[in-house]
């Protein structure tokens, strides 16, 4: 359940230009250490996503990812450190008061020229992984400290923000509850007693999302978790209430860069990001 508020637009726009400025990949991980959908930024690298076809490299990334998510927010300091395919990654962890609202990531960084490259790796994987931006710790650091002066601005600014609203509060729990059904504005203004005009107007200032955006976020997250469950494709998408297989197929590549049926062979069994 989302516990605070994104302003999905801006973060986006921001991201978009780091990525694009850098040529790192910079996305953001929620206080549930959930990287987001949300944003158009550079896919996973032709490397990261050849490697992680294989489940057991799959998940050492997710534990990886999670263990220094850990770290970095009992430092409450940027973190910067060497992945198990000895890649660079940094985290900047989010907080205000004390309190976490999660974290921008950089990765996927090749060391600096004169290191050697992983073990073990085959002539392709040779040649995505020097395909890989090479930069040195300095210059990474340097990254880092940017991006921990942008995190002051995305708190001062309240791009992130805990969710006030005891209506939006209900509706995340209903559209939980629901998630099987497909669900309108109707619906949802039922549930909580207002007008469709009341939620068409109100409800992105909450979630960071229209409604609709919003519905099939959630329906994506929930059949990550039911596709690493062994769920069919087929069972999958009517289950969770789109019209059919390929209509699902299509949005779930959309939302993650990979299909259903790709996504159910590299996730972990119990995996649920």
């Amino acid at each position: 359940m989302i516990q605070y508020i994104l302003q999905t637009t801006e973060l986006n726009k921001i991201l978009q230009s780091l990525n694009k400025l850098f040529r790192i990949r910079i996305t953001f991980f929620d206080m549930n250490d959930m990287e987001l959908d949300y944003f158009d930024i550079n896919p996973l690298s032709d490397y990261c996503g050849l490697m992680r076809k294989d489940s057991a490299f799959n998940r050492k990334c997710i534990e990886c990812d999670h263990q220094h998510l850990i770290d970095a927010k009992e430092d409450q300091k940027t973190h910067i450190y060497k992945c198990h395919s000895n890649l660079y990654e940094g985290i900047i962890p989010l907080y205000e008061q004390r309190k976490y609202f999660g974290s921008l990531v950089f990765g996927q960084v090749r060391p600096f020229p004169g290191e050697s490259a992983p073990g073990n790796l085959s002539q392709e994987e040779l040649e995505l992984y020097k395909q890989l931006p090479s930069f040195s710790m300095e210059y990474l650091e340097d990254l880092a400290d940017l991006l921990g002066r942008l995190s002051e601005y995305i708190m001062i600014k309240e791009l992130v923000r805990y969710r006030n609203q005891q209506w939006a509060q209900e509706l995340d729990k209903y559209i939980q509850l629901k998630i099987n059904n497909r669900i309108s504005i109707a619906d949802l203004a039922g549930y909580i007693g207002k007008s469709e005009s009341f939620i068409s107007h109100l409800f992105r200032t909450e979630f960071g999302l229209s409604p609709k955006q919003f519905i099939l976020s959630s329906k994506v997250n929930t059949s990550k978790v039911r596709l690493s469950d062994g769920v069919s494709v087929k069972e999958t998408a009517l289950g969770l209430g789109f019209y059919d297989e390929f209509h699902f197929s299509k949005l779930f590549k959309k939302k993650t860069g990979m299909s259903p049926s790709q996504y159910k062979k590299t996730a972990p069994a119990k995996d649920r990001s």
